[in-house]
């Protein structure tokens, strides 16, 4: 939109006249209920000081005025309100999930427009590959109707996938500091950043179209996108498709897409969530956002660098507190790098590892895993003991192969390299955390392989 057109639209919000023709009328029904700030600064060819100028005067009128516009009383009496904002009245009716719930009619309009631009998002960022296809319009529809064989941990789970970039502005602005034209260098940043997520908006796309148990029985994938922008997204897949996600974000956090210049280079922290689905998506939202804070601090120590973040949340009811507050009660520790994956060859090689290690046929038994834990639980420390002195994991990759034959007692020492692996967090400090972490992860990392197991035998 052009600086003219914007003002004809806020003109118009301010008078309260109709809007133009040609503005998006999914967008017109939602405008009423939201509150619009826009300011406009003298430009002298600095794009950064005139955009901290534009910042600075945006933040005092936001200060300045409510950023919650109650609306026009509702043309029937309320006897209570709205049950999602619960600050507004309620007026209408509308269904969520199997209840019918009265909401407030800013709710009902914005949730009208939310549900559109889920899925108008891959029509204008990939309007070549979309073509007829329909997605999941509640989380509910995302998960149900599993692919048969899907293990107990994962039924009614989603996966919340969060992710932001790292100092966007400050790569900003040294992009545009190599250029007289900083208005010019501005926009090609922003078209750059656009291009380089709509290639990961389009590895996420293809990986959700290939496999057919994305598909409900109403042939919709299973793929809701409720944030899509350049430095930040967020969107739910089935808590079972996560393996997969993993390799597509490895794939990105190595692409060419994100070198700007020789040294200077974009990158993004991930955080994926996997939860129930009825975890209200505001409080799962919050949580997955906790774990990227956390991620994040690795960058304002060391190289700054694409992070992953993992968490599983086994019970229905969220924690009450963060996510740190969580990992502190499970595990004694909320540091950072003790559940943040770094840089794209550090996602990939913890990925290969860990195939291997839940692989049904070669990797470790569950069961074997299980020992190792109850060590910890017994008070007794990880180190090797006895005469001569075994490593408690070497014993327990050991024993898993002690009755086997042929190919499975090959690559023994592999499996104990693996397992002993500091891409696990097997890291001084840290003693059981990585297998507690892995026997966390283990139907997230290898969700139907049970099935396999079967097969082998």
């Amino acid at each position: 939109m052009t600086v003219a057109g914007l003002e004809t639209v806020l003109d118009a919000l301010a008078a309260g006249s109709d809007l133009p023709d040609e503005f998006p009328q999914r967008i017109a029904q939602a405008l009423p209920f939201l509150t619009v700030i826009g300011v406009a600064v003298p430009f002298d060819g600095n794009f950064q000081a005139a955009s901290a100028m534009a910042t600075a005067r945006l933040r005092r009128k936001q200060l300045s005025r409510l950023s919650l516009d109650v609306g026009a009383p509702p043309s029937t009496t309320a006897h209570r309100p709205c049950e999602i904002d619960g600050i507004r009245p309620a007026a209408v009716s509308i269904r969520k999930g199997d209840d019918n719930i009265e909401v407030s009619e800013s709710v009902a309009a914005r949730r009208r427009i939310g549900i559109q631009s889920r899925s108008g998002i891959y029509g204008h960022e990939l309007a070549d590959t979309v073509a007829d296809l329909q997605f999941a319009d509640s989380f509910v529809e995302l998960i149900e109707h599993s692919p048969a064989g899907l293990p107990p941990s994962l039924a009614g789970k989603m996966a919340v996938v969060r992710l932001d970039g790292n100092q966007f502005t400050r790569v900003r602005d040294a992009w545009i500091a190599r250029d007289a034209d900083s208005l010019q260098a501005a926009a090609s940043f922003s078209q750059k950043v656009i291009v380089a997520r709509r290639q990961f908006l389009a590895g996420i796309l293809a990986m959700a179209k290939d496999d057919t148990r994305m598909r409900t029985p109403g042939n919709k994938l299973r793929l809701e996108t409720l944030m899509w922008g350049g430095d930040e997204s967020l969107f739910v897949i089935p808590a079972w498709k996560v393996r997969d996600l993993l390799d597509v974000i490895a794939q990105d956090m190595v692409g060419d897409h994100w070198t700007l210049a020789p040294g200077l280079r974009l990158t993004t922290s991930f955080a994926i969530l996997v939860c129930s689905v009825k975890t209200p998506i505001a409080i799962a939202s919050r949580l997955a956002e906790s774990m990227l804070s956390g991620s994040k601090r690795l960058n304002d120590t060391g190289t700054v660098e694409d992070r992953l973040s993992l968490q599983v949340i086994e019970s229905i009811e969220a924690p009450a507190g963060d996510v740190d507050g969580l990992r502190k009660q499970l595990h004694n520790t909320d540091a950072p790098q003790a559940y943040t994956i770094s840089g794209g060859s550090g996602l990939r090689r913890y990925i290969d590892i860990c195939d291997r290690i839940t692989d049904p046929q070669s990797g470790l038994p569950r069961s074997q895993l299980q020992g190792i834990l109850a060590r910890g639980r017994n008070g007794m420390a990880l180190v090797a003991s006895g005469d001569p002195p075994v490593h408690p994991v070497d014993d327990a990759v050991r024993r898993s192969r002690a009755e086997q034959a042929g190919e499975r007692k090959v690559g023994i020492e592999a499996l104990i390299a693996d397992l002993r692996d500091p891409i696990l967090g097997a890291a001084a400090g840290f003693d059981y955390l990585p297998y507690q972490r892995l026997a966390e992860l283990w139907d997230v990392l290898r969700p139907f392989g049970h099935i396999a197991a079967v097969e082998a035998a």
